[in-house]
């Protein structure tokens, strides 16, 4: 189940002065500069690893090898799907969902053909109501599914960047310029913001 960044980060969701100030590097310093925001980007793609979560805006291409079988529907009364989960949340919106139909053509399904549920973390999807998936082709990567997610940096699009998550960015980026190991307080500020299933 590969996921794909399609577009990137366009900004850190941490600025350049609130990384020096946590790594104590004076403002005025800037030979390091570039230094500290490449190890900001790492420590924010580790975070986002070991939470599933998106700490700045991106848009992802989820890549299955085919939509979640009709049986597949309840196990007691707990639902388990035959939703799609999406693994990276906040979930903004999904922009396509396209797959390779029995002919071997790609097609993309009419929205008002599956569900969004952008209220659960993770996000997820389902075939409308009353409907199922379509049969896709036997064969690797035959369902590829579009969407954003992420927390906004100045965007009233969505929510900004919890302060725990934040604080845990700052602190991982101030572990790998110093070479120190926070991770117990870096696993107490994230442990509230993880979903598991990925």
């Amino acid at each position: 189940m590969p996921l794909i960044v399609v577009t990137a980060v366009a900004s850190e969701p941490v600025e350049i002065d609130e990384i020096k100030a946590q790594c104590r590097v004076e403002s005025d310093q800037t030979e390091q500069d570039a230094l500290l925001l490449m190890h900001a980007k790492t420590a924010r793609q580790w975070l986002e690893e070991i939470t599933g979560r998106a700490f700045a805006e991106q848009t992802f291409e989820l890549v299955l090898d085919r939509f979640p079988a009709q049986d597949e529907v309840f196990s007691g009364n707990r639902l388990i799907g035959p939703y799609i989960k999406l693994p990276r949340a906040p979930l903004i919106e999904v922009e396509s969902v396209k797959y390779i139909d029995t002919d071997g053509t790609l097609t993309t399904m009419d929205a008002a053909d599956y569900i969004v549920d952008g209220d659960s973390v993770p996000g997820r999807i389902a075939p409308a109501t009353d409907t199922f998936w379509p049969a896709t082709q036997f064969r690797p990567t035959a369902v590829r599914v579009r969407f954003r997610a992420g927390y906004a940096n100045d965007s009233p699009a969505t929510d900004e960047l919890p302060e725990p998550l934040k604080q845990a960015l700052l602190l991982q980026t101030q572990a790998i310029y110093d070479g120190m190991d926070l991770s117990m307080t870096i696993n107490a500020l994230i442990s509230p913001y993880r979903h598991w299933g990925f």
